[in-house]
């Protein structure tokens, strides 16, 4: 893992993330499919450091880490559901494909119509908690895509204030849109046909920072 972005505050500081949230496309009606791999996604209420990124990225967790509130680590390789094994709020698979290789398991996106979806209620962060967002990608798409969100984040919709939306360009950078605001996380194309961790941190009173 290597720091990408810091400093920018280009997010709304009162983002705050309630709806039902969505890996593979946009949760608006905007398709905006991922063509790809995406493994074990990861939510924490608190901010991650480097060191911990390096130490962890490529462990499974147990689930009863401090902070952790979601994970999904698509190790599941069978099934229409990838298990939540930190609250069981299991992911339905919508299309998507396991991949089952040496290395591990992970979904596997068409860019047609596969996306991941988190029924068990919202995933909520509140606007006053700290948060981290983590997950493993591997693609080689060229055309704009959304990898993980919960609506569209344009700030035109009536859900602006808690809809949130992580998606590449036809440039291969990485845009975390929220309320209208562009947050520029990855300026430099990952997607190459290997695997890559990317992760999302949000200290409210400092700024919002990116790793890969």
């Amino acid at each position: 893992a290597a720091l990408i972005n810091n400093g920018n505050t280009s997010l709304f500081e009162n983002f705050s993330g309630v709806n039902k949230l969505l890996i593979g496309k946009d949760a608006a009606g905007i398709a905006n499919h991922f063509t790809g791999n995406i493994d074990d996604v990861r939510v924490w209420n608190k901010t991650r450091t480097l060191s911990e990124f390096s130490l962890t990225k490529s462990q499974l967790l147990s689930g009863s880490e401090l902070g952790l509130l979601y994970n999904w680590r698509f190790d599941d390789a069978d099934g229409m559901f990838a298990t939540d094994h930190v609250r069981q709020r299991d992911a339905v698979i919508n299309g998507a494909l396991w991949t089952i290789e040496p290395q591990g398991n992970a979904v596997t996106f068409d860019g047609v119509n596969d996306y991941v979806r988190v029924d068990k209620g919202n995933v909520n962060i509140t606007d006053e908690m700290d948060f981290t967002l983590e997950f493993w990608f591997n693609s080689t798409q060229s055309g704009a895509a959304t990898l993980v969100s919960n609506g569209t984040g344009t700030g035109l919709a009536s859900d602006s204030l808690y809809s949130w939306n992580i998606a590449k360009d036809a440039a291969g950078k990485i845009h975390v849109h929220h309320n209208g605001n562009d947050f520029v996380a990855v300026d430099s194309n990952y997607f190459d046909g290997q695997w890559h961790h990317f992760a999302l941190v949000l200290n409210r009173v400092g700024n919002i920072t990116a790793y890969v």
